[in-house]
């Protein structure tokens, strides 16, 4: 893990007590392999207040006593990026696991704050510097990037990689233990979360280093590409539904959310969508983000959370209720400027009032049948009891917009 808490240690402090005590249990110190690495050089001690709050090693012990049942752990904290110290630190680590089966992990968050798509750029070029070439070259190319990235300026950009110390002696350990190749195995950030905020993120990685000659690989860094011919299907529309559920499921038992990960290419087109819920053949909730800004897959995540726990007209979503809540999803296409209500179809168009080019009013197409349509009274927009209220304030300055809902139920 790296050092957040003790600004003044510069060494490396290797954990001497029983173990780290989580939910799961008490995760095991193996002592004689921390005994070792104490004893291979001066800077290598404990020293507790290291320890005492450092979340990069708490976040990591819990998976491992998930994956390793009852296998010991070493558990170290690199005080700072120093070449040297984490050279040397990384080969003792290597010689103090000769012959055993072992895994490394090291423990950092990559880019600190940035906007999304800054995050994106910075993440990635760190995480293609660790799959450029040679393994021996990893750390110089690591610290060039981090350099080059920090140096760009990025607003809200605080770090590359608060974890860079023990990056590094990870890579000289994984040097010595054979290890020849670099596969970059998943990227996202904060902002991809259903809860994430986009404008401040922080970026997570995964990298493993194996033996082999097979190249290096970071294809996992490759966003979808959707193409005109990539449309929504049967498979896609039922992905879309599943992925709701898990999300409001999840969020009610643990107040997380998963990723959109594995969607076809379509699912990954910016649209906007509502998601819809029923109780009972009653509405429960139904939200919906509008804009052409985000992957489909994301926002119906986003708006299942939002239309579940923060549609105002409803009390959030009850643990007990949702076994009896049905889910539906409308996918917006692009926004068509139409002449007035009578380019709109009725039950088919969702509508959207614009003035002075911001957003004024919205309908579903489920609901436009309970508005009406004729021109006679109001000619230049959406007429019904929601535009009827704004009239006074829009009459002749609003901007009529249609799209087609596509919609997506069980």
């Amino acid at each position: 893990g790296t050092n957040h808490t003790d600004g003044g240690f510069g060494g490396v402090s290797i954990h001497t007590g029983e173990g780290y005590r989580t939910p799961l249990g008490v995760a095991k110190i193996d002592q004689e392999v921390a005994r070792r690495l104490r004893e291979a050089d001066p800077a290598f001690t404990f020293r507790k207040s290291v320890h005492t709050s450092e979340h990069s090693i708490e976040v990591q012990v819990p998976f491992a006593q998930l994956l390793f049942p009852d296998t010991p752990i070493v558990a170290a904290v690199v005080g700072r990026p120093d070449r040297e110290l984490c050279q040397n630190f990384g080969r003792a680590l290597a010689a103090a696991v000769q012959g055993r089966r072992v895994l490394v992990v090291a423990s950092t968050d990559l880019s600190h704050y940035p906007a999304y798509e800054d995050a994106v750029a910075a993440d990635s070029a760190l995480l293609r510097s660790l799959t450029a070439g040679d393994l021996r070259m990893a750390p110089f190319n690591l610290r060039d990037a981090i350099a080059r990235e920090e140096g760009r300026g990025r607003p809200g950009l605080s770090t590359c990689a608060c974890g860079e110390a023990p990056l590094l002696a990870a890579l000289a350990a994984a040097e010595q233990l054979g290890g020849s190749r670099t596969i970059v195995l998943s990227y996202a950030n904060s902002g991809d979360a259903a809860v994430g905020d986009p404008d401040r993120v922080v970026g997570y990685g995964a990298i493993a280093v194996t033996d082999g000659r097979a190249p290096n690989d970071a294809a996992a860094l490759a966003r979808p590409q959707p193409t005109a011919d990539d449309q929504l299907g049967p498979v896609d529309r039922r992905a879309l539904l599943a992925f709701a559920r898990e999300t409001i499921d999840r969020y009610l038992r643990s107040e997380t959310t998963p990723l959109a990960r594995d969607f076809a290419p379509a699912a990954w087109r910016q649209q906007g969508a509502f998601v819809t819920l029923n109780k009972r053949g009653e509405l429960r909730g139904c939200i919906g983000h509008m804009a052409e800004d985000r992957p489909l897959c994301q926002v119906v995540g986003a708006m299942a959370v939002q239309a579940a726990f923060n549609d105002r007209r409803f009390g959030p979503l009850g643990a007990d209720e949702w076994p009896e809540v049905s889910i539906e999803i409308s996918v917006l296409t692009p926004y068509e400027k139409v002449s007035g209500p009578d380019a709109v179809r009725v039950g088919t168009d969702g509508v959207l009032l614009r003035k002075d080019g911001r957003s004024a009013a919205a309908v579903l197409p489920r609901f436009c049948s309970g508005f009406c349509l004729s021109a006679a009274g109001c000619p230049s927009f959406f007429c019904g009891n929601v535009a009827r209220q704004n009239y006074a304030a829009y009459n002749g300055a609003m901007g009529c917009y249609r799209c087609c809902f596509s919609s997506v139920s069980p």
